[in-house]
């Protein structure tokens, strides 16, 4: 009878104590879920699978750089594009990306506090500076490596900024059609990829041999190949010493890299140099790796600022809290980002097949355009217009697309102004000089013609002689002619023309379209417009300027036929002549 009953009482202690068991883990597991942290210096490898199980190999993992006091921007993101991921069926998972060295006791109590509410912060042991910014995006992706070993899995990775908006349903989607346009297609050489299945794309393949496309990497983003090295400011770089250009990068508003290139920078972290400009970094790391797709996307519009708002954009930079919300309370209402679309700059597409500084970009018009103008180039100071010129860049785009070329470089602009200007004060010297040769007070209308034509049948070959001068103002006048000096304006070598490759010219049905005759139209009054002199009785200021008239009120007397100045036949969109940028002293034309 004792045996039994304390045979009975064992059978129960047995049966609360897993009643107890499973009870407490119960409750463990629902008061302490374990998806709690992402501390880069967590070493429990079980926990780290566990942690990782949880996210189901997302195809995507996005890296949202940004800074402990940047809460709003976080919140931001967390309540608008983040939320899109209900439009699409791909999993994707994100983390903000900061550093936690250096930080005071609040800083540090806002963030648990934030992390225990959210879990999406990936919390680096390192300082956290934009000088630091390199080395913050080198260890976001070893720590990526080392979730690889623990359970977590994916196939690319988006590096974007707090101030950035990703229409991720849109990327997700994206992102496939690359696969199978590119990296699942039934070919067995990479360079049979054309191109030009897309309006917005420009690809690039670098390899050794014949490479099984499922083999290719991706480094996707909006491409930049021409960027001088900054010695001073933001991006100032002291040590480098591989060219005076960068390696062509991804604009560092958003890129995505694939998984093996994650990879690759994480293994060899503690060998790679770290410049202060993380986007140029990453260029220059993968600039040797083969099997590489570079795809430039125009619909990154990731430069240092926004180019506008365009529904086709797929990832947009540089924007406030309240445009992020405004774009995606657009996205609910209408499915479209932008209620309208504006464009503030141009994009370029790239152009792969030139040499990075010759001719990396080429540019496509859109409307409402302005100059595009990186921080990154040495082209900043040079595109502002300066109030003296004569003509500006909006004059010179509008030149260049009525004569219907559409690409050209960015700093084509700024030396066409420096060119025009000159050409246009070398007319008006030359025609003064025909005027006072032929003992006038008025420049006539024949003394415009025979500049312009002067000029024209001069180039490019050589620069007009004092010999040559005088002996067509002779054709030109009846009276003797006195000696005089004239400067000319000293035109490019012939090697920098429109016919050399590393320009192309679209739309031209012949090749007479070229110099086809252009007015060049009035400006807000900066812009010489020799048609609407006619009914003038004194020389406007700035022909007084150029010409060195001794009379403020010298009459001018065109007659009353059209005018137009044509379209000088430039041969140089590259390399100016140095002293082609240099004003003309005009002293020498009053001898």
């Amino acid at each position: 009878m004792r045996k039994f009953t304390k045979t009975k009482i064992n059978a129960k202690l047995v049966a609360v104590s897993i009643t107890s068991f499973l009870l407490g883990a119960t409750l463990v597991t629902n008061l302490f879920p374990i998806n709690k942290t992402c501390q880069l210096d967590n070493t429990d490898k079980e926990y780290n699978i566990m942690q990782n199980s949880k996210l189901k190999s997302p195809e995507l993992i996005i890296l949202i750089m940004s800074a402990p006091k940047n809460l709003e921007r976080r919140n931001s993101i967390r309540e608008t594009w983040l939320n899109l991921r209900t439009r699409t069926t791909k999993v994707f998972k994100h983390y903000f990306v900061i550093g936690s060295v250096g930080l005071t006791t609040d800083h540090i109590l806002h963030l648990s506090s934030e992390q225990s509410l959210y879990n999406d912060l990936l919390i680096l042991p390192i300082n956290d500076s934009y000088v630091n910014l390199t080395l913050k995006v080198s260890n976001s992706f070893v720590w990526l490596h080392e979730q690889l070993d623990v359970g977590l899995d994916f196939k690319y990775v988006l590096k974007c900024d707090d101030d950035s908006f990703v229409r991720i349903d849109n990327l997700m989607h994206e992102i496939e059609h690359v696969e199978i346009m590119y990296l699942k297609a039934n070919l067995d050489n990479v360079n049979l990829i054309d191109d030009n299945n897309s309006p917005y794309l420009r690809i690039n393949v670098q390899y050794n041999d014949k490479t099984v496309l499922q083999n290719l990497q991706v480094y996707w983003g909006y491409f930049h190949g021409k960027a001088k090295v900054q010695l001073n400011g933001k991006w100032k770089e002291n040590n480098w010493i591989l060219c005076d250009h960068y390696l062509p990068y991804a604009l560092g508003g958003g890129y995505i890299l694939s998984k093996n290139l994650i990879v690759f920078i994480a293994k060899n972290a503690n060998y790679l140099r770290q410049y202060n400009s993380e986007d140029v970094s990453v260029g220059a790391w993968l600039a040797s790796v083969k099997n590489v797709l570079r795809i430039h996307d125009a619909r990154f519009d990731t430069e240092w600022t926004s180019r506008g708002c365009q529904n086709y954009h797929l990832i947009s930079h540089h924007l406030s809290v309240t445009q992020m919300q405004s774009m995606y309370n657009n996205i609910l209402k209408t499915g479209s980002m932008c209620s309208n679309e504006v464009s503030k700059r141009t994009y370029y597409l790239y152009d792969w097949g030139a040499p990075p500084i010759v001719t990396a970009k080429i540019m496509k018009p859109e409307e409402n355009q302005e100059n595009s103008v990186s921080p990154k180039t040495d082209e900043i100071e040079k595109e502002k217009t300066n109030e003296n010129q004569i003509i500006n860049s909006q004059d010179i785009i509008k030149m260049l697309m009525e004569s219907n070329i559409e690409n050209y470089e960015p700093q084509v602009v700024s030396h066409l102004i420096d060119y025009m200007n000159n050409y246009t004060i070398e007319i008006l010297n030359s025609a003064n000089t025909y005027k006072n040769h032929a003992g006038r007070n008025v420049i006539d209308i024949s003394d415009v013609k025979l500049a312009i034509e002067t000029f024209q049948q001069k180039v490019p070959a050589k620069r007009l002689s004092l010999k040559e001068l005088i002996k067509l103002a002779h054709e030109q006048n009846k009276e003797n002619l006195e000696e005089c000096s004239g400067v000319g304006l000293l035109l490019p070598k012939n090697d920098y023309t429109l016919s050399k490759n590393n320009y192309k010219l679209k739309n031209l049905h012949s090749q007479n379209n070229i110099g086809q005759p252009m007015d060049i139209t009035n400006r807000h009054n900066h812009m010489v417009n020799l048609n609407s002199m006619k009914n003038q009785t004194s020389i406007p200021t700035f022909i007084r300027t150029s010409v060195g008239t001794v009379s403020l009120n010298v009459p001018i007397n065109l007659a009353p036929q059209r005018i137009i100045l044509k379209q000088p036949p430039f041969t140089s969109f590259n390399k100016m002549d140095e002293n082609a940028n240099k004003r003309m002293k005009l002293e020498g034309l009053r001898k």
